[in-house]
């Protein structure tokens, strides 16, 4: 794994979801006289989330595993770092089990219509490029293109042979 590229995304992640998650509470609560708000411990559970959220983002875009593979990692990171980093330290004391199964439900929900969105997008854009290519052959190889480049190369110096021979016979000698 590639630290650098792991830790600039996760500070990349953290920094963006404690900027948008501090300016909507901020939207939210703009005029109210709440001592609650973020706290430390709080704002400190969005670097492990965003670790597991670059993890599971390098894994899908550099792995060569199936793709199936890799978004059901990427999903038990992404939905499961929000469920246990996000969700659990903010949750308010009367809260049922109920409650918490729904809004891991609704995660799941909003992540696959997101991923499906995605992949779609995706694969489209592969199916383009692909029929985008100049065709390659793949069934001669490199000597049998040589072969055929030198018994051209013979055919050309053949058939000049017999024009020079052709306008040899009209030639007076």
């Amino acid at each position: 794994m590639d630290w650098k590229k792991f830790s600039l995304h996760t500070c990349v992640y953290f920094t963006a979801i404690t900027t948008a998650l501090l300016l909507s509470w901020l939207l939210v609560n703009y005029n109210v006289a709440d001592t609650e708000g973020f706290s430390v411990s709080r704002i400190l559970c969005f670097l492990p989330f965003s670790a597991l959220f670059a993890f599971g983002n390098i894994n899908f875009r550099y792995s060569e595993s199936k793709i199936g593979w890799r978004v059901l990692f990427h999903f038990l990171f992404t939905v499961g770092g929000a469920f246990v980093f996000l969700y659990l330290p903010s949750r308010v004391e009367g809260d049922s089990t109920e409650a918490a199964v729904a809004r891991a439900m609704i995660l799941t929900v909003i992540y696959w219509i997101l991923m499906g969105a995605f992949l779609a997008l995706r694969s489209r854009i592969l199916r383009i490029d692909r029929d985008s290519k100049q065709y390659k052959s793949l069934y001669r190889n490199n000597e049998q293109r040589r072969n055929t480049v030198k018994s051209d190369a013979d055919k050309n110096k053949h058939d000049k042979k017999n024009k020079d021979d052709y306008q040899n016979v009209y030639k007076k000698n």
